[in-house]
């Protein structure tokens, strides 16, 4: 067996015995299964909402939570891993998690989540056994957002990959609503992780700043995206929070995703109480589901000023 598979096969029985408690046969509680892509903040963030929604109302409810480390081949053993613990429902994180367990498992009800685009990525078509929450963003905070914080901003840049369904979902949104508001939108498209330090040289000289989406190729390798906008004097607003904490990039903007796992959880909760998922709607993120937060280094290196009107933004001291 080679040291790859060693490893991902590790992290995923490494997850199974963490759970373990939770997933307690001796208990007589509901037992919900989360199919995760891989550890990211913003996947985990989701989680957390989810399980504390459910708890709140079904105190014994149990969890038993796998991910594959964002390496797809794996995606089919862990569902069949997850069935045959026999939840009372299956949660499946992201688009290619989605994707696959629509096909192979029937006879478990399926709740996505953290999904830009539902039903460009085929969840919602003949969706018998799937329901579902979106993380689908509203875009046109985002812009007002970096607008407001960057009034002479022309050219937004952002990468994305072209076999992710979530990615080309975002670019569409990112054309139309930058158009909107009469900015330029450069995109570049990445095949694989290891192209992103060259093409991050693309946006030299051409773009005033980098926006970064919730992407399962490109988000894990914020740091080098990072490193190559700093060399290059370029800010950088990220889909997710984390970053800006952290005080490496400008700021933030985006859904919720400790809201998006609360969303999850009430559809989850439908199900628990025998409701079919074929019988309960899609739901995506509202207005007040978003929220930005900018950092005050990152400001002060930027020369950026906070605008008066820049309101519901968390300042990073």
């Amino acid at each position: 067996m080679s040291k790859f598979f060693i490893i991902v096969l590790s992290v995923i029985i490494f997850t199974s015995v963490f759970f373990l408690s939770q997933n307690d046969p001796a208990l007589k509680g509901p037992l919900v299964g989360i199919a995760n892509y891989g550890p990211h903040s913003s996947l985990h963030e989701a989680i957390k909402g989810l399980q504390e929604s459910l708890k709140s109302d079904h105190p014994d409810v149990r969890f038993e939570v796998l991910d594959v480390n964002f390496q797809p081949p794996l995606i089919g053993q862990m569902l069949s891993k997850l069935s045959s613990s026999k939840p009372n429902v299956i949660v499946v994180m992201t688009t290619p998690v989605a994707q696959t367990a629509k096909n192979k498992i029937l006879d478990i009800p399926l709740v996505f989540s953290c999904i830009t685009d539902p039903k460009d990525a085929g969840l919602l078509d003949r969706r018998q056994n799937m329901t579902g929450t979106s993380e689908k963003q509203d875009l046109g905070m985002m812009i007002e957002f970096v607008q407001k914080l960057m009034p002479k901003v022309k050219t937004i840049g952002m990468l994305y990959a072209t076999g992710e369904a979530n990615d080309v979902a975002l670019l569409k949104m990112m054309e139309d609503a930058t158009s909107k508001v009469g900015l330029k939108l450069m995109a570049i498209p990445i095949e694989q992780s290891l192209d992103i330090p060259l093409r991050m040289r693309g946006f030299k000289d051409k773009v005033d700043v980098i926006y970064v989406g919730l992407s399962g190729p490109i988000q894990p390798a914020l740091p080098v995206i990072i490193s190559n906008a700093n060399d290059m004097k370029i800010p950088i607003i990220n889909a997710d929070p984390e970053a800006v904490y952290a005080h490496h990039v400008l700021g933030s903007f985006g859904v919720n995703h400790y809201q998006i796992g609360v969303n999850t959880g009430k559809l989850v909760e439908k199900i628990l109480a025998k409701q079919l998922p074929q019988d309960i709607a899609p739901t995506q993120p509202l207005r007040q589901d978003h929220r930005g937060f900018i950092s005050k280094p990152q400001m002060e290196k930027f020369k950026i000023s906070i605008p008066e009107d820049l309101t519901h933004i968390t300042v990073i001291e």
